[in-house]
């Protein structure tokens, strides 16, 4: 029994020595011709994932774990933490070549012995091709090919550069590589400001730094291999003995883990679902894309915060979910964007309701006159007829449109039928405008998914098609811009992981609302002496703002449209799974929400008065000798003043009578 024993243990020796005599032959015959990548390719090559950063630069958010790495030159490293480094793992690193034979014969001893592969014995050089060039599996192949690479690479670079890479590369635990993202992750500073007691500790984590991590608690194998680093040191006259004890139980001060993902998922997976559509998903997370956003940290939050504080107020109007988004006119990037009230907690809070199509209501009028002033259809001041209406859509179909008050005005103005949400109006212009032409317009302000129907169906008029609060807030922004659409900005750079310049995706803008139009839309909306005959004082802000609300007509979709100057703001109420709400209009549940965000908005950048623009002219209602009182001013296109509207100082074209404003 004892010679079957030995005869096997004899076999296995000599399989053992055939597999491994065959992998170095076959790994300098595949590897023979390999050329090793320069230092910041090898530094950079296991970089993958997606990281998103804030305007300023901060990540944020990332995603498919990317690792959390940052150089440092050697030069930046303190000697002690060098040296604690080659303590854990590689002591005669220069006295040795790229292989250490005494390291190789006791690792194939160990093998022997435990009957296992166990793949000791490796060298820094050796663990640096591991982690910069090879895959992490275990195999006679992958052994060889890291022993014949590693002669390669110290052929090609000097042991301080190996070091270096070493020092760079190295997992250190909690997603952190290189030694100074192990020091930002545990200590929350610099390498170069570790102390001998903190660089100790991490260079102690090294073999197996999950298990170690002293997040877990101070391990007795931890604390071993930690004296064990310091009398190195002794011996290299890096510390005095004395001061063995002392930096043994200097475990430093550990700061909390932070979970990077914990800020702006609905505007961070929407970067990340934009970049995915322009380069592909094998681009974005294989290349290690670093991106910096348009997102404003401090707004974000104040934003977050605002709609969390409003919760309780929405629910008293059976409203879970409500969704923000801030924009600068000028630039159109996107400054704050939440989807929902909360991530964590809420009915479907993870759905971001800012890219969620719903019915914008009454908010999708504005782009309905606008269509209709830029044809020529209508002015601010033609009268139109706020009366019971009913339209013959087919032989046996009718449509009556109904204000939300039940009420009519009679014959008023379009000015005061838009700023008042008045439907019957909204249901004419439509009817003037042409279904067609509406839709062009809209598409050509970056309203998406529209249907074949809408051009057709008179509801259209009073928002009875799906758009997102994201197309809705930017084609007020392009009201805003003086009619010019740019497609919204989220992204402003793009690095991959060697830190080379990566092209954004090209963002297309053009004329889709002449400037002066535009501008007569601001002036209707920006109009509150219009709004009090439906909206009271709910409506005034003692600063220059053109808003409009929306709300559905089961109340399932409240809305708040707007802008200051430099400022759009859009802001959406309701319920995720489109169940109505209590009876109540979005002036009483967005339109507070809106007003808060533009307050603190405008706390670092204050309204400013709208500017006309140069296509629009102020006229002034014609009046007879007898009459008495200020007269009444109206904006108008240069080329389309109204009849019963007068420049100053002229005389009235023809005698119209004068309309009826209620």
């Amino acid at each position: 029994m004892q010679k079957r024993s030995s005869n096997a243990f004899f076999i296995f020796v000599l399989v053992l020595f055939g597999l491994e005599m065959f992998g170095i032959a076959y790994t300098i015959k595949q590897y023979r011709s390999y050329i090793i990548p320069d230092e910041n390719t090898l530094l950079h090559t296991r970089d993958s994932g997606l990281t998103i950063e804030d305007r300023e630069g901060n990540p944020f958010f990332t995603f498919e774990s990317p690792a959390r790495k940052t150089f440092v030159p050697i030069s930046q490293v303190p000697d002690y933490v060098q040296e604690a480094v080659l303590a854990s793992e590689d002591r005669s690193f220069y006295q040795h070549g790229a292989l250490s034979f005494p390291g190789i014969i006791r690792a194939v001893i160990d093998d022997i012995k435990l009957k296992k592969l166990a793949y000791g014995g490796s060298t820094l050089t050796q663990q640096v091709v591991k982690n910069t060039m090879l895959s992490p599996e275990k195999s006679f192949a992958r052994k060889y090919k890291e022993m014949l690479l590693a002669f390669k690479l110290e052929k090609q670079l000097t042991k301080q550069q190996i070091l270096e890479l070493y020092i760079n590369t190295a997992y250190f635990g909690q997603n952190a590589f290189g030694i100074e993202a192990a020091a930002q992750t545990y200590y929350g500073k610099h390498a170069s400001d570790l102390t001998v007691g903190e660089a100790t500790t991490l260079a102690a984590l090294l073999p197996a730094p999950s298990d170690l991590t002293p997040a877990h608690g101070i391990s007795e194998i931890l604390t071993n291999r930690k004296a064990s680093i310091l009398d190195y040191l002794v011996t290299q006259k890096k510390i005095s003995q004395n001061d063995t004890e002392k930096y043994l139980h200097d475990y430093g001060t550990l700061i909390p883990r932070k979970d990077q993902n914990i800020g702006a998922p609905y505007f961070a997976t929407m970067v990340r679902d934009q970049l995915i559509a322009h380069f592909g998903e094998q681009t974005v997370y294989g290349e290690g894309l670093h991106v910096r956003t348009t997102l404003d940290p401090i707004l974000q939050t104040q934003v977050e915060n605002i709609l969390l504080n409003q919760k309780n107020r929405l629910l008293a109007y059976n409203a879970h979910n409500a969704s923000a988004i801030v924009i600068d006119t000028a630039s159109r990037q996107v400054l704050a964007l939440v989807g929902n009230i909360s991530w964590n907690e809420g009915k479907n809070g993870q759905i971001n309701m800012a890219l969620s199509p719903r019915q914008p209501g009454s908010s999708f009028k504005p782009i309905v006159y606008a269509t209709a002033l830029e044809q020529g259809n209508i002015t601010p001041a033609t009268p139109l007829h706020d009366i019971p209406t009913t339209y013959q859509i087919s032989k046996t179909k009718t449509y009556t449109p109904q204000n939300y008050t039940r009420s009519f005005f009679g014959i008023v103005s379009a000015g005061f039928a838009l700023a008042n949400s008045l439907n019957v109006p909204a249901v004419e212009v439509l009817h003037l405008a042409g279904g067609t032409n509406v839709v062009a317009k809209a598409m050509g302000m970056g309203i998406s998914n529209l249907p074949e129907s809408a051009k057709t169906n008179l509801s259209f008029a009073l928002g009875a098609y799906e758009v997102s609060l994201y197309d809705m807030t930017n084609a007020y922004a392009t009201f805003s811009d003086n009619g010019l659409y740019k497609e919204p900005q989220t992204i402003i750079e793009i690095q991959d992981k060697f830190g080379t310049a990566v092209q954004p995706p090209i963002l297309q803008e053009h004329q889709a609302v002449s400037s002066g139009v535009a501008s007569l839309i601001t002036s209707m909306l920006s109009d509150e002496q219009m709004t009090t005959s439906i909206f009271g004082s709910l409506l005034h802000f003692n600063q220059p703002l053109a808003l409009k609300t929306g709300t559905s007509s089961d109340y399932r979709d409240e809305w708040t449209l707007g802008y200051s100057a430099h400022t759009t703001i859009g802001v959406w109420v309701g319920n995720s799974d489109n169940a109505p709400m209590t009876s109540q209009p979005s002036v009483v549940t967005a339109t507070p929400i809106w007003k808060q965000i533009m307050d603190t908005v405008a706390q670092t950048n204050p309204p400013i008065p709208f500017e006309p623009s140069d296509e629009t002219t102020t006229a002034y209602l014609c009046v007879t000798p007898s009459a008495k009182g200020q007269k009444q001013s109206q904006l108008f296109l240069k080329n389309a003043i109204d009849p019963n509207y007068c420049l100053p100082n002229t005389e009235p074209i023809s005698r119209i009578p004068t309309l009826p404003l209620p």
